[in-house]
């Protein structure tokens, strides 16, 4: 008996790209993508053709992290660079979410091992924050960008860039991931011993959900805010933060056949993507229920997940080093 319904949007594929090389992170920028591949190699895509544009500075022992914004790449590698461009910064960033620049593209964050940089889009340094305890694991800017929020052992750190104040969001344990909700009155954070923390920054509140049976690997933010989803081992779950999550359940979604390793919420619609580790991509809108609308097989794990063209199309990375655009058709 097929999982998947009897209607809904189908995924067909307008291009792909073989890489020949593990894609270990991509950002998207306008008309283009850039990924970055086990080898080191900085490559960008063109969006509309998936033709491979001229390559930037490659890293030694493999690409770790990419953002780019209005046609400006930060990259890092296991060579302990960071280029920005043409300029090359001395930081040592240790996560593929160890780089993001600001809504606005003009300031970049680096996590640069227990510390974080800012710099502007020439590389000079606007700012420099005490080290922290432990490595930074993730940062982001919240939806404003006046504020810089940090994931490491022992909470979330959110800095205000204008005056420089810290607030500490203090969990006695390891995180891995910063998302703020599109309204920048939430933080979540998934944890090392499967669970998801998250902070109403307004109220001065924390709560969690946990019982997962692994590490939350994704989560992603509806674009109102009013839904979490999250994906930790088999479990795969849509959160509601308009009556809940306290003392509410999720909706917990079916139809993938092994753990989902990235979740990415439409642009607009409440539909979601997932890719899995076994290479599928699968397309739900969890308020009309928990089967798949649509599901593809690219054969190896995906590795990065990102909507495009407002919605119109979804950029999918595997790890065999397959660049793929699908074209969403309802």
């Amino acid at each position: 008996m097929s999982l998947l319904k009897k209607k809904g949007p189908t995924l067909n594929e307008r291009w792909r790209v073989a890489l020949g090389d593990y894609a270990t992170c991509v950002a998207v920028d306008g008309e283009r993508a850039v990924v970055g591949t086990g080898e080191g190699h900085v490559v960008p895509i063109a969006l509309a053709t998936g033709a491979a544009l001229a390559a930037l500075p490659a890293h030694r022992h493999g690409a770790l992290a990419l953002a780019s914004s209005r046609g400006l790449v930060a990259s890092a590698g296991h060579d302990g660079r960071v280029r920005l461009g043409t300029r090359e910064i001395a930081a040592r960033v240790a996560t593929e979410e160890g780089l993001a620049f600001s809504p606005d593209g003009a300031r970049l964050a680096i996590a640069d091992g227990k510390r974080v940089l800012v710099v502007d889009r020439d590389g000079e340094t606007q700012a420099s924050f005490e080290p922290l305890a432990s490595t930074v694991a993730s940062l982001a800017f919240a939806p404003d960008g006046a504020r810089l929020a940090t994931a490491a052992y022992g909470g979330v750190r959110v800095y205000d860039l204008a005056s420089g104040a810290s607030r500490e969001l203090a969990w006695k344990g390891s995180l891995l991931h910063v998302r703020w909700s599109p309204t920048g009155r939430v933080i979540a954070s998934g944890t090392q011993d499967g669970a998801v923390h998250f902070w109403r920054l307004d109220e001065g509140s924390d709560s969690e959900m946990h019982g997962f049976p692994g590490k939350p690997r994704a989560l992603t933010w509806d674009a109102r805010g009013s839904s979490l989803a999250t994906a930790g081992g088999e479990l795969t779950c849509v959160w509601d933060f308009v009556k809940g999550p306290e003392g509410s359940r999720p909706i917990v979604l079916a139809g993938h056949g092994a753990p989902c390793e990235r979740l990415a919420f439409h642009p607009s619609k409440g539909r979601l993507a997932a890719g899995t580790r076994d290479g599928e991509v699968l397309l739900w809108t969890p308020t009309r229920g928990v089967r798949p609308e649509a599901v593809v097989e690219l054969g190896s794990e995906v590795t990065a997940l990102h909507w495009i063209e407002g919605g119109a199309s979804l950029l999918a990375c595997v790890a065999r080093g397959d660049v793929v655009r699908f074209d969403v058709r309802d």
